[in-house]
């Protein structure tokens, strides 16, 4: 299994598309039918049906998409910190928050930490608890 597979896998359910993720990863779309039939392949399982709405996961292409996922944002981030140990980018953060704070304190929030972090990039996912929550990762 190559983490190319498991990125063109990802993209092809969160696009909900075979199509929509070839235009999101700037490949051709049988590159990733080949990427993803040959990590179905690896796996010794059927990942994804298609149905008159799109592709979507099979049962256990759902079970391997919630672990990729973890599995993808901990390597991005292991060379994110990589990159930043060597000097060459700059970090970045991801808040979740309620919609309420979203108004009321996250603007102002977010102008200081640019003031005090001017190159590193913000990433603000606004939701409940419940979707939220999932989403953390503890340290």
């Amino acid at each position: 299994m190559r983490l190319s597979q498991i990125q063109n896998f990802l993209a092809v359910v969160e696009s909900g598309g075979i199509r929509a993720a070839a235009r999101r990863l700037g490949i051709s779309q049988p590159a990733i039918t080949k990427s993803v039939r040959s990590l179905e392949a690896d796996l010794h399982s059927r990942l994804l049906q298609r149905t008159p709405q799109g592709v979507v996961p099979t049962p256990s292409g759902r079970a391997f998409f919630a672990r990729a996922r973890v599995a993808h944002a901990e390597l991005s981030k292991a060379a994110e910190e990589v990159s930043q140990l060597g000097g060459d980018k700059a970090s970045s953060v991801t808040l979740g928050v309620g919609p309420l704070a979203a108004i009321a304190i996250v603007p102002e929030a977010v102008a200081r930490f640019r003031r005090q972090f001017p190159r590193a990039r913000i990433h603000v996912m606004e939701g409940y608890t419940h979707g939220l929550l999932p989403l953390v990762r503890l340290l």
